[in-house]
């Protein structure tokens, strides 16, 4: 008989569950509410899923919908704070820098 391996889309779905501090699928399943034949079934690669589901569970577990649907980029999101820290000026950069620095004590 010949092993069927799990599809990528499928590991990284556990990955994302694990990293999400869920241990087993079931638990997961308890606390979004979903169906755990369905949900077990797309872990186990034994059924695929859509964008519109990879979306559901990249949300539910902060994983990036990229990574999670695609493969793509890193697992984790980048925290909202960083994306608009990039996105600030360089005038806007410097003093939250140092206003982070006194904070901690590490301004001179």
């Amino acid at each position: 008989m010949a092993t069927i391996e799990k599809p990528d889309l499928a590991w990284r779905l556990t990955e994302a569950r694990e990293a999400a501090h869920f241990k087993t699928a079931i638990e997961a399943c308890r606390r979004f509410n979903w169906n755990y034949n369905t949900y077990s079934q797309h872990e186990r690669g034994e059924r695929g899923f859509g964008k519109r589901v990879a979306a559901k569970y990249a949300s539910a577990f902060n994983v990036s919908y990229a990574w999670l649907y695609l493969g793509e980029g890193e697992m984790k999101k980048p925290h909202e704070a960083f994306v608009l820290l990039k996105e600030a000026g360089p005038d806007v950069q410097d003093l939250i820098a140092q206003t982070l620095k006194r904070m901690l004590g590490h301004a001179p």
